[in-house]
């Protein structure tokens, strides 16, 4: 009886040091394999659970590694705390021109994951490693600490050699060709879900949120401009029909359960989107 205990607990133990690969893994990883350096947030305390601040992108850390032409490119991570109205998201914004990863909260993310209800976030040498609920991302940076000068690409996944200063393959992203105002759509669904308006969002100034105004259940539209759904005046914060389990076709009524506002106001459909009043 105890020897099928303590296997039990051996077996549950090993599960939970099992690390976790996916496509944020996979996407994230031939990025950050290059990495040279992690700079934190002020607000990340390494290895405990981060329960707030709520309702904000939290900038947690800020990646630096070398592209496949030798520049330092940067990553930032982000993280919104799992609330009273929905779970937590984790995601990984590139941060082209190195600035504040404050700035860059609203821009759309390179990797992604959604219904996230426990984060940890650990870094020792040049591991880092994401606990996210049961499973755990385990990134190591070959190019933190000592290497020497001489830089060779490294696409190889599974041959690294330590001492050796490998570089991504990802280079960064174009200049934007012409801004797009915040309040612009700058991607629109049909209600039929056909494209009246092909995806310009990485020329919005400041970044751009999805918002419901068609009957489109599979996408969403998206407008140049900091999210602010929930406030009064503004469109209601989507929860989506996976959580909500209802046809998106109905969804444009008042008091909408595929929407939510901030506390004392009230969903309201007007010309075809829930707006908060």
């Amino acid at each position: 009886m105890h020897a099928a205990i303590i296997a039990l607990l051996i077996l549950f133990t090993s599960c939970k040091e099992i690390r976790f690969r996916d496509s944020f893994y996979e996407n994230v990883n031939d990025r950050w394999s290059a990495g040279v350096d992690i700079s934190q947030g002020q607000n990340l305390k390494l290895n405990e659970f981060i329960v707030r601040p709520k309702s904000i992108n939290i900038p947690l850390l800020k990646v630096a590694f070398f592209n496949n032409k030798g520049a330092r490119v940067y990553d930032c991570l982000f993280f919104y705390a799992a609330g009273d109205n929905r779970p937590g998201v984790l995601k990984v914004v590139e941060n082209t021109n190195n600035i504040s990863c404050e700035k860059l909260a609203s821009e759309k993310e390179i990797a992604k994951i959604t219904n996230i209800f426990n984060l940890k976030v650990d870094i020792v040498a040049n591991r880092l490693k994401l606990f996210v609920d049961e499973k755990l991302y385990e990134f190591i940076l070959l190019n933190m600490g000592e290497f020497p000068n001489k830089k060779y690409e490294a696409p190889i996944k599974k041959t690294y050699t330590p001492g050796v200063l490998y570089l991504s393959d990802v280079t960064t992203a174009g200049a934007k060709k012409e801004s797009i105002k915040d309040g612009q759509f700058c991607y629109k669904i049909d209600d039929d879900c056909s494209v009246s308006k092909k995806n310009i969002c990485n020329q919005c100034e400041s970044g751009w949120h999805e918002i419901i105004d068609s009957k489109c259940a599979s996408t969403f539209s998206r407008k140049c401009g900091a999210d602010k759904c929930g406030q009064k005046g503004e469109s209601a914060c989507i929860r989506g029909s996976a959580t909500v389990g209802l046809d998106t076709n109905f969804y444009c009524i008042n008091d909408s359960p595929f929407g939510f506002c901030q506390e004392g106001l009230r969903v309201m459909c007007v010309n075809e989107v829930l707006v908060c009043i």
